[in-house]
């Protein structure tokens, strides 16, 4: 993964940790929400591990958004 991809997916991170906050869900609830454990939801929105695309768009779903609507704003 080169650096220009890796900030991509951190600030994709930053966008659903954004919307967790503003639907007020904890890390546990989306960690409950979308089957991945607590610990790793934390790691991923500090950006100590990333995401593949698959859990990318579990995330997403998870916070009632779609991949291509996380990934516009990039452009």
């Amino acid at each position: 993964m080169n650096d220009k991809s890796r900030m991509r997916d951190i600030a994709l991170m930053r966008k659903l940790r954004i919307r967790r906050k503003v639907l007020e869900m904890s890390q546990r609830e989306l960690a409950e929400i979308s089957g991945y454990g607590r610990e790793r939801i934390s790691h991923w929105e500090q950006g100590h591990r990333l995401p593949n695309i698959s859990q990318f768009e579990d995330l997403a779903k998870a916070l009632g958004l779609r991949i291509a609507l996380v990934e516009d704003d990039e452009s």
